[in-house]
C-alpha cells in the first residue's frame, strides 16, 4: 500500500487550514508522529501521512471545536458535523 506524503503547506490546503496552525496547534495534539508524520533522516523537516490523517477525518474523530474553541467556525462545522450524522 502505497502513502502519499504531504509538507505542511500541502496538508495546509487540502484541510483548509492555515501552514502555520497545523504545526502549532494540531501537530503532537491531533497530529501524532509516527502515526500522522514523521521526520524524514531525523531532521527538522516534516512529511505528513495524508492517508492516515484523512481517515480520522472520514471517521469523524476530529473535533473542530475541541481544538479551536474561540474559532467563529465552530458553529459552522457543528452544522456539518450533525447534517453528516443525520444522512
Amino acid at each position: 500500500m502505497s502513502q502519499t506524503y504531504l509538507t505542511t503547506e500541502e496538508l495546509a490546503e487540502l484541510i483548509k487550514y492555515g501552514s502555520r496552525t497545523i504545526p502549532e496547534r494540531l501537530k503532537d495534539s491531533m497530529l501524532l508522529e509516527g502515526r500522522h508524520y514523521f521526520r524524514p533522516f531525523g531532521g527538522r523537516k516534516i512529511l505528513y501521512i495524508w492517508e492516515a490523517i484523512e481517515a480520522e477525518i472520514t471517521l469523524g474523530q476530529f473535533d473542530y471545536a475541541q481544538y479551536f474553541p474561540e474559532s467563529p467556525r465552530v458553529q459552522e462545522f457543528r452544522e456539518i458535523k450533525c447534517w453528516n450524522n443525520n444522512v
